[in-house]
C-alpha cells in the first residue's frame, strides 16, 4: 500500500498539466449539463413558487352589480378559507384631451384603476415587484410594467387622478355625465407584474394602476340592494350612489381544498346569486341588470396556460442537457483514454515491480478521480453563478431578480455526472492495467495510403499519413473535432430555425398585413360594411373575416374557437389536409387535436352555443392565430377549433363578427393602408366601442417565450464547445508530441525545420477536417431533428433552415482553430535535434 501511496503522489506531481486539463474539460461539460436542468426546472416552477409567495387566490369571480347581500354570500361560500376584493374604479387622467385618434382612445379606455381596502395586492395576490415596493402607505400607486414602459412612467412620477360616479356613466345623467366628482395626486412607488399578466397579451392593451388601502376607501362603496318594490328610480340612486367611482368588484377567493374546491363554490355562488337576482325589482331584471358571473378566472386555468406557453422550453432545455451529458461524456472518455494510453509503460514498469492489476488501476484511478472531482466543483460553483439565467422566457416576469442558488434537480444533475464519471474512470483505469505494454500502431492501408498522397511534397504526406495512422491518436481527434462541430452546428441549425419561425409571421398563424378587432372580441361587426369598404379598395388583394367564441365543447370540453364568415378567402396556415367547408367538417390546432387523439379524418362531437351539437370530421390540423375575446381564454398556434360559417348559427354569424384580417398587394406600405383606412373602419362597429387596429402581427407567448429560449442554449453550447476545443488542442499537443522519434527520423534523412513546421500543420489541419466531415452531417442532423421536435410541440409551421454559409464559416474557424493548436508543437518540432531525441528514446 505505501508504494501504491507513493506512485499515487508522484503521478499527481508529474502529471498535473494533464490533470488539469481533465478538470477543465469534466467542468465545462458539467457546467453546461446543469445549467440547463437548473434552467428548466426554474423555469418551469417559476409560476408555482411566485404563487405561493404572492399568496394568490384559488378563484376570482365578478359578480356583475354588487350589494352587501351578494358579498355576503361569496364571503360564506363552503370551503372559502379567505377573501379579498377590489374596485374597478371609473378613473382616469383628468388632464388627458379628447383624442379622435381610435387607437389613443382604446388605449385611455383600457387603462384599469383598481384598488382594495381589505388587503388585495397587499396580503393577497400580491404583484411581482420589478421596481420599487407595495403601495402601503397614503395616497400611493404602483403600476403595472406595461403601463410604465408605454406611459413613461418611473418610481418617484406623481399620477393626477380624476374618480368618476358610476351612475354618471349611465344614459341620461345631464350635465354630470362624464365629470370626476373628486381628485387625486398619487405617488408612484411600485412597478410590477399582476397575477394574471405572465403571458403577454399583444392583443389587447393591459395598463393597470393598483391605488393604495387609503385611496381605495375613498371612493369604494357597497350599497344595500334595493327593495323589492323599488322603482328603477330608487333602484339606481341605491345601486349607484354618487359618491362612489366602483364600476365593478372583483373577489379573489382561497378555497379549502384548492382546485378541488372551486367548483363545489361556483354552483353553491351560481344557486344563491341566482334566488337573490330574483329579489331584485322587476324593473332592475327587465333592464339586464342581475348577480350573475360576468367572469371568473381560476389559478389553475392561468397556470395551465402558462405551463403550455413554457412546456416547449423546459423540454428543449431537458434535451439540451441530455445532449449536453452525452458529449461531455464521450469528450471526457476520450480524454481519459488517451491519459491511460500515455501511462502503458509505466505500467509495464509497474507490473515487473509486482504490483497487481487491481494495484496499479488504483494508481491511475485516484489521480483521475481527483481531477474530475475538482471539476465537479468547479462545475457546480458555476452552475449557481450562471442560476440568474433562469426562469427563461415570459414567466421571469414575476422573478425578475432571481437569486442565485442550486435547485434539486441541479443535484441530481450532479450526483448523476458523478457516478457516470466514476464509472468512465474505472473502466478506463481497468483496461488500461490490463493491457501491459506498448502496442504497435497500424498504418493506413495502401489505398487509403495513395488517396492521401496528393501532393509530391514529402512534408504534405508526412503530414496526412500521421493524421490518420492509428498510433497518432487520430480517432481522438477527430471524435473531438466531430464532437465539437455537431454540437456548434446543431444549435446554429436550431437558431437560425428558430430566428425563420419568429421573423415569418404566417408560420405561427399570422397571415395578414392589417387587421381590426371590435368590442374587445365580444363581436359587432357589420360584415356589410366590411365587405362595402373592403371589396372596392384597390391596395386590398383579400380579407378574413372571424368571429371568437370562448364556449365550444370538442368531445365535451371546452376548446378556444374561431368561426369563418364570408369564407371567400381564408388564409389560415394549413399544416396537413384542406379548410373545412361543410356544417359537418371542422379544423384543429395540432396540439388539440395530439390531446384528443385526433388525426385527419377522424369524427369528434362539436357543441356550443353557436352551434348546435354534431359529429364532424377533422378535415385539416392548421396553425391558428392567437385571438379571443378579453380576459378569455385565447387560440394559439397548435391550440382551439376552426368552425366553417356553415356549422355556425345565424345569428352568430350576423353579430359574431369581431375580427377582420387584411392581405395588402405587393408593395404596397402598411402605414399609408392603414392611414387610408382608418375612418372607414370605425363604422365597422356599430356597438361604438373605439375599434382596435394592428398593423403588425399578434404573437402569441409560445413565440415570444420562443425567442427567449435562445439563451441558454447559446450558453450551454458554447461551454461544450469550448470544452471540446480544448480537447481538441490538448490531443493535437500530445499527438505531435508522439512522433518526436520519427521527426528526429526524418531531420536526419534531410528535412528542414519548415518542412517540420509544415508537416505539424498538415496533420492538425487534416484531423480538423475529418472531424469536419464527421461532425457537419451529424449536426446538421440533429439541428433538424431537435428543431421539428420543438416546432411541433408549438403547432407551428416547421419549416427547418440550414445556414449554408455560416456551415462553411464553421469549416474555416475550426481551420484557424486547428492551425492555432498547432502552432506551438510546429515550433518544437522544428527545433528537434535528432542526436538528443534519439538517444533519449
Amino acid at each position: 500500500m505505501g508504494a501504491v501511496g507513493w506512485l499515487i503522489r508522484a503521478r499527481l506531481r508529474e502529471r498535473w498539466g494533464a490533470l488539469a486539463v481533465i478538470a477543465l474539460v469534466a467542468a465545462l461539460g458539467a457546467t453546461g449539463t446543469l445549467v440547463a436542468l437548473g434552467a428548466a426546472d426554474r423555469t418551469a416552477n417559476a409560476y408555482a413558487r411566485y404563487r405561493d409567495r404572492a399568496n394568490v387566490g384559488d378563484v376570482t369571480i365578478n359578480p356583475s352589480i354588487f350589494s352587501r347581500d351578494i358579498d355576503h354570500v361569496i364571503r360564506t361560500l363552503p370551503g372559502v378559507e379567505s377573501v379579498t376584493s377590489a374596485a374597478l374604479f371609473a378613473a382616469g387622467d383628468p388632464n388627458e384631451r379628447p383624442s379622435r385618434d381610435p387607437e389613443t382612445v382604446a388605449k385611455n379606455e383600457s387603462i384599469q384603476v383598481l384598488g382594495s381596502a381589505d388587503g388585495r395586492y397587499i396580503d393577497m395576490d400580491r404583484p411581482a415587484l420589478d421596481t420599487g415596493r407595495l403601495p402601503t402607505g397614503r395616497n400611493e400607486a404602483l403600476v403595472d410594467v406595461e403601463y410604465a414602459k408605454d406611459h413613461h412612467v418611473h418610481v418617484g412620477a406623481v399620477l393626477p387622478l380624476g374618480f368618476l360616479s358610476r351612475r354618471s356613466q349611465l344614459p341620461n345623467q345631464g350635465p354630470t355625465a362624464g365629470k370626476p366628482f373628486a381628485f387625486a395626486r398619487l405617488k408612484v412607488v411600485g412597478i410590477g407584474t399582476l397575477s394574471d399578466e405572465v403571458l403577454p397579451d399583444g392583443v389587447y392593451f393591459r395598463y393597470r394602476i393598483i391605488v393604495s388601502r387609503d385611496v381605495a376607501a375613498r371612493y369604494d362603496c357597497l350599497p344595500d340592494a334595493p327593495g323589492p318594490n323599488a322603482t328603477m328610480q330608487q333602484s339606481v340612486a341605491r345601486l349607484f350612489p354618487t359618491d362612489c367611482a366602483t364600476s365593478y368588484r372583483f373577489y379573489s377567493l382561497s378555497i379549502r381544498g384548492g382546485e378541488r374546491g372551486v367548483s363545489a363554490a361556483l354552483d353553491s355562488f351560481s344557486r344563491q346569486s341566482a334566488a337573490l337576482t330574483a329579489k331584485l325589482p322587476k324593473p332592475v331584471r327587465d333592464n339586464g341588470f342581475g348577480y350573475t358571473l360576468v367572469s371568473k378566472t381560476t389559478t389553475r386555468d392561468e397556470r395551465d396556460r402558462i405551463e403550455r406557453s413554457l412546456a416547449p422550453i423546459a423540454a428543449a432545455l431537458l434535451v439540451l442537457a441530455a445532449a449536453a451529458a452525452a458529449i461531455s461524456v464521450a469528450t471526457l472518455g476520450l480524454v481519459l483514454a488517451r491519459e491511460a494510453s500515455r501511462a502503458r509503460n509505466d505500467q509495464l514498469a509497474w507490473w515487473r515491480l509486482g504490483l497487481t492489476a487491481r494495484a496499479r488501476a488504483g494508481v491511475i484511478v485516484v489521480p483521475l478521480a481527483v481531477a474530475i472531482g475538482a471539476g465537479l466543483v468547479v462545475a457546480v460553483c458555476g452552475a449557481w453563478l450562471l442560476s440568474p439565467i433562469a426562469p427563461v422566457g415570459t414567466v421571469r416576469s414575476v422573478d425578475p431578480s432571481p437569486a442565485l442558488e442550486i435547485s434539486g434537480s441541479v443535484w441530481l444533475g450532479v450526483l448523476a455526472l458523478t457516478a457516470v464519471f466514476a464509472a468512465l474512470v474505472t473502466l478506463v483505469a481497468f483496461r488500461s492495467s490490463r493491457r501491459v505494454g506498448a502496442r504497435r500502431g497500424r498504418t493506413p492501408s495502401s489505398s487509403i495510403r495513395r488517396l492521401l498522397s496528393v501532393s509530391k511534397r514529402p512534408e504534405v504526406d508526412e503530414g496526412l499519413r500521421a493524421a490518420y495512422s492509428t498510433n497518432r491518436g487520430a480517432g481522438l481527434v477527430v471524435t473531438l473535432a466531430g464532437s465539437a462541430v455537431a454540437v456548434f452546428l446543431a444549435a446554429l441549425v436550431f437558431g437560425t430555425s428558430l430566428s425563420a419561425l419568429t421573423s415569418t409571421p404566417v408560420s405561427y398563424g399570422w397571415p395578414w398585413d392589417l387587421a381590426a378587432i371590435g368590442n374587445f372580441g365580444y363581436g359587432g361587426f357589420d360584415i356589410h360594411k366590411v365587405g362595402a369598404t373592403l371589396d372596392h379598395r384597390r391596395d386590398v388583394r383579400s380579407w378574413t373575416a372571424l368571429g371568437f367564441s370562448s364556449a365550444i365543447l370538442v368531445d365535451h370540453q371546452a376548446v378556444p374557437a374561431l368561426y369563418t364568415v364570408d369564407q371567400r378567402s381564408l388564409d389560415v396556415p394549413v399544416i396537413r389536409g384542406r379548410l373545412p367547408v361543410a356544417a359537418d367538417e371542422v379544423a384543429l390546432g395540432s396540439r388539440t387535436a395530439a390531446e384528443h387523439h385526433l388525426g385527419l379524418g377522424d369524427k369528434v362531437t362539436v357543441a356550443g352555443f353557436e352551434v348546435a351539437s354534431r359529429r364532424a370530421t377533422v378535415t385539416a390540423i392548421v396553425v391558428l392565430p392567437s385571438l379571443g375575446p378579453f380576459q378569455a381564454d385565447r387560440a394559439a398556434p397548435g391550440r382551439g377549433i376552426l368552425i366553417p360559417e356553415a356549422m355556425v348559427n345565424k345569428l352568430s354569424v350576423r353579430k359574431g363578427v369581431t375580427f377582420v384580417g387584411i392581405t395588402l398587394d405587393p408593395g404596397v406600405d402598411r402605414t399609408t393602408a392603414l392611414a387610408g383606412l382608418r375612418d372607414e373602419i370605425g363604422p365597422w362597429d356599430p356597438t361604438g366601442y373605439p375599434v382596435l387596429r394592428y398593423s403588425n402581427p399578434i404573437r402569441p407567448p409560445e413565440i415570444i417565450n420562443a425567442r427567449s429560449v435562445r439563451v441558454a442554449p447559446l450558453l450551454v453550447g458554447g461551454l461544450l464547445v469550448f470544452a471540446a476545443t480544448i480537447g481538441l488542442a490538448v490531443a493535437i499537443v500530445i499527438s505531435v508530441r508522439a512522433r518526436r522519434r520519427e521527426m528526429a527520423v526524418l531531420r536526419t534523412l534531410g528535412f528542414t525545420s519548415r518542412q517540420l513546421r509544415v508537416s505539424v500543420r498538415v496533420q492538425a489541419l487534416a484531423m480538423m477536417f475529418g472531424g469536419f466531415v464527421v461532425g457537419a452531417p451529424i449536426g446538421i442532423a440533429v439541428g433538424h431533428i431537435a428543431w421539428r421536435a420543438f416546432a411541433s410541440e408549438l403547432g407551428v409551421v416547421t419549416v427547418t433552415s440550414t445556414p449554408v454559409r455560416r456551415v462553411v464559416a464553421t469549416g474555416v474557424g475550426g481551420a484557424a482553430i486547428a492551425a492555432l493548436a498547432a502552432a506551438r508543437p510546429a515550433r518544437v518540432a522544428a527545433l528537434t535535434k535528432p542526436a538528443v531525441t534519439l538517444r533519449a528514446e
